[in-house]
């Protein structure tokens, strides 16, 4: 395992990496707790099958989290009832609330709204899926195409007086030039299984990870910080191992987080 951290648009990005060769050599790590407070903590899962690896993953989180007296809610794609499919209703309708009015989210479809609700809650949100051609799951992306929404989650930069349009280059806020309406969110985790090697993802642009921490990431406070836990190799890690990466991420939302 390494563990590293760099700066990303005046957050801290914190990175917890475990290769399949080292699986039998998991110790704990050495990062900072933030603060020893409790957290509001929001986890969306994405992975259809019950007896998944990323179930495991998925239990191990909020484990950790109610170890660690935080509160805990949950939003599992595939079995609340939420739909990931964008429609071309959807679609037509996308900047209808730009400017945000109460009654225009309230005609959204309940499961939109549900996980509006649960966005604005929280001030600590997990992303936990299976890296599957260096990307998320389509049903993960669809969760952001119809919940990351203008008006209700952000919108644009106001345009400079007596503009008719916004100036090139205008913006005021994130490296997206969105303004954020999610700044409740201080924290987002990643965590994550691959098939292929740590290198072999970071060539192929690790896909996932960077839509969130370089995309939605802006769209939270502007001090958020990003963590990731990634198991790479994970067809050749050993049952040992596998054990081991679930006790660390349980760990790392308990006492890290």
């Amino acid at each position: 395992r390494r563990t590293r951290g760099r700066d990303v648009e005046g957050s801290r990005c914190i990175v917890h990496c475990y290769q399949a060769k080292c699986n039998h050599k998991l110790r704990p790590c050495t990062t900072e707790r933030g603060g020893g407070q409790a957290w509001r903590i929001l986890l969306v899962h994405a992975h259809p099958v019950d007896e998944s690896f990323s179930c495991s993953l998925a239990k191990a989180i909020e484990e950790g989290a109610v170890e660690g007296g935080h509160e805990f809610k949950k939003i599992d794609i595939y079995r609340s009832g939420f739909n990931p499919v964008m429609t071309a209703k959807d679609r037509k309708g996308y900047y209808d609330n730009v400017d945000f009015d109460e009654r225009k989210e309230a005609a959204l479809t309940a499961d939109v709204r549900g996980a509006i609700a649960g966005l604005r809650w929280c001030d600590s949100v997990v992303f936990c899926y299976p890296t599957w051609w260096m990307n998320t799951p389509a049903a993960m992306k669809g969760f952001f195409d119809r919940t990351l929404i203008p008006g209700s989650t952000w919108t644009f930069p106001p345009k400079p007086e007596g503009a008719v349009a916004l100036q090139p280059g205008f913006m005021n806020s994130g490296a997206t030039g969105l303004v954020p309406g999610l700044t409740n969110i201080k924290r987002v985790y990643g965590v994550s299984t691959y098939g292929a090697s740590q290198s072999i993802v970071t060539l192929a642009g690790d896909n996932g990870r960077n839509m969130i921490c370089t995309a939605i990431r802006p769209l939270f406070a502007k001090d958020c910080t990003c963590g990731w836990v990634g198991l790479y190799n994970m067809d050749f890690v050993s049952p040992e191992g596998k054990k081991h990466f679930l006790e660390n991420v349980k760990r790392i939302i308990r006492d890290e987080l």
